[in-house]
Protein backbone atom coordinates (compact mmCIF):
# COMPACT_ATOMS: atom_id res chain seq x y z
CA UNK A 1 0.00 0.00 0.00
CA UNK A 2 1.12 4.09 -0.46
CA UNK A 3 0.25 7.18 0.66
CA UNK A 4 -2.08 9.55 -1.57
CA UNK A 5 -1.06 12.94 -0.69
CA UNK A 6 -3.50 14.96 -2.99
CA UNK A 7 -7.25 14.98 -3.53
CA UNK A 8 -9.69 15.44 -0.77
CA UNK A 9 -10.62 13.11 1.88
CA UNK A 10 -13.53 10.57 1.44
CA UNK A 11 -16.72 11.86 2.94
CA UNK A 12 -15.43 15.41 2.53
CA UNK A 13 -17.85 17.77 1.11
CA UNK A 14 -15.93 18.92 -1.32
CA UNK A 15 -15.81 15.77 -3.10
CA UNK A 16 -19.17 15.79 -5.14
CA UNK A 17 -18.55 19.12 -5.92
CA UNK A 18 -15.14 18.29 -7.32
CA UNK A 19 -16.31 14.89 -8.64
CA UNK A 20 -19.17 16.93 -11.02
CA UNK A 21 -16.73 19.79 -12.06
CA UNK A 22 -14.13 16.53 -13.12
CA UNK A 23 -16.68 14.69 -15.13
CA UNK A 24 -18.96 17.34 -17.16
CA UNK A 25 -16.64 18.24 -19.85
CA UNK A 26 -15.55 13.99 -20.48
CA UNK A 27 -18.71 13.39 -23.13
CA UNK A 28 -17.06 16.46 -24.97
CA UNK A 29 -13.39 15.29 -24.26
CA UNK A 30 -14.55 12.02 -26.23
CA UNK A 31 -16.19 13.48 -29.23
CA UNK A 32 -14.26 11.16 -31.57
CA UNK A 33 -15.34 8.03 -29.64
CA UNK A 34 -17.92 6.27 -28.73
CA UNK A 35 -18.66 6.64 -25.32
CA UNK A 36 -21.82 5.38 -23.36
CA UNK A 37 -22.16 7.70 -19.52
CA UNK A 38 -24.11 5.48 -17.17
CA UNK A 39 -24.19 5.36 -13.24
CA UNK A 40 -23.95 2.01 -11.16
CA UNK A 41 -26.58 0.93 -9.39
Amino acid sequence: WFNIDKGCPQGSALSPTLFITYNCDLGSSLANCTSHLFADY
